[in-house]
C-alpha cells in the first residue's frame, strides 16, 4: 500500500502546499486527472504484492479451514 501511495504523489504530480514531490518529472509530463489516481495506486500496489510468496505455512493452514 505505500508503494501505492508513493506512486500516486510522484506519477500524478500531487501538489501538496509543503511539498513539491513531482518536481523532478518534465514539464511536457502531464497532469493526471483524479479517477486514474486510483488506478495508477492500485497498479502499483498489485505490482509490488506480486513480487512476495505466500508462506508454506499459511497456505497449509487456509487448507485446513476450507
Amino acid at each position: 500500500m505505500p508503494a501505492g501511495i508513493v506512486a500516486v504523489l510522484v506519477i500524478c504530480k500531487v501538489k501538496i502546499p509543503a511539498l513539491e514531490i513531482g518536481a523532478f518529472l518534465p514539464a511536457w509530463w502531464p497532469a493526471i486527472t483524479w479517477p486514474h489516481y486510483v488506478l495508477i495506486g492500485t497498479a502499483a500496489t498489485v505490482a509490488v504484492a506480486s513480487l512476495s510468496r505466500t508462506r508454506r505455512s499459511s497456505l497449509a493452514a487456509s487448507s485446513r479451514v476450507a
